[in-house]
């Protein structure tokens, strides 16, 4: 469970500002919508929250603390992203498995079998859970990549297109299933989502920014 504030955000690469004087605050379980044009910096947002990239200025707080120098491991924040983050010669299980059992999270092979198996259940993966990543389907690889992230409960939950890839009426169903697990877990959902209404915005809500 987390409450997510930005104060002040820049960001440039080079000569180009992704982002400028961003202010930005979401609540503890609240189901955040951020929405844009292409180049708006709403990658570049999550990208920052997650960790993966530091600000040119300005302050991050999750739960009230600077996490300027925190990594994105002790942020413990799930970001997924179109392109998938698998390990391709790994089964869909192992990929599960794998952030399940960093040393930092002690989690017990029971706990991981039966949250690898709750997870697997939702998406509807059960039946690949033995199978090696590069004999997936696109559709099933974005699947398993949401799958990752929602495994170890992390206390805030980052998506930017993940079900772009997937045709509507499953799109439509996972939607409806990843709000649902994400929620139980208590951290908030900053969504990425394009003007076009594709991606995730279009389900559940509680308040979204352009």
């Amino acid at each position: 469970m987390a409450h997510i504030q930005l104060k002040g955000i820049s960001k440039t690469f080079g000569n180009h500002a992704a982002l400028k004087d961003l202010d930005l605050e979401i609540a503890d379980g609240e189901f955040f919508v951020l929405l844009g044009q292409t180049g708006a910096g709403k990658t570049t947002t999550l990208r920052l929250v997650a960790g993966l990239e530091k600000p040119t200025a300005g302050q991050i707080f999750i739960d009230g603390q600077d996490v300027g120098d925190w990594g994105a491991a002790e942020r413990d924040v799930a970001l997924v992203l179109q392109q998938y983050s698998l390990y391709l010669r790994y089964t869909v299980r192992e990929n599960l498995e794998f952030p399940l059992k960093a040393p930092i999270r002690k989690t017990s092979p029971d706990e991981i079998k039966a949250q690898v198996d709750r997870v697997a259940k939702t998406l509807r993966i059960e039946h690949l859970l033995d199978r090696k990543v590069d004999r997936l389907s696109g559709g099933e690889m974005q699947r398993v990549s949401i799958g990752r992230a929602i495994v170890r409960r992390p206390r805030v939950f980052l998506m930017d297109e993940p079900l772009s890839a997937l045709d509507a009426k499953l799109r439509e169903a996972l939607r409806t299933r990843t709000e649902e697990p994400a929620g139980q877990s208590g951290g908030n959902l900053p969504v990425r989502d394009p003007r076009s209404g594709r991606g995730h915005g279009n389900g559940r809500q509680d308040r979204r920014a352009q």
